[in-house]
């Protein structure tokens, strides 16, 4: 996967010149691009699905769910 994501632009590879072993991988400014596109399309499709599916009141305990919901992604124990 890396060595495809590599070839179409969108990581870099950077060899650590202390262990040569160790290679850091990052995203090039293509990548960057592709990832927060990808996102967009991805929440404009969720926000759109959700407004079709879901009443406004349905929709307004949703969003009053969502701290709760980030307090479990948040917890590390």
């Amino acid at each position: 996967m890396i060595n495809r994501l590599f070839d179409a632009g969108y990581v870099r590879r950077e060899i650590i010149e202390t262990d040569k072993r160790k290679v850091v991988i990052s995203l090039t400014d293509s990548g960057l691009n592709k990832l927060m596109e990808t996102r967009r399309i991805k929440e404009e499709w969720l926000a759109g699905a959700m407004s079709e599916v879901y009443s406004n009141e349905e929709l307004a305990l949703i969003k009053a769910f969502l701290p709760l919901l980030k307090r479990i992604t948040d917890y590390n124990g």
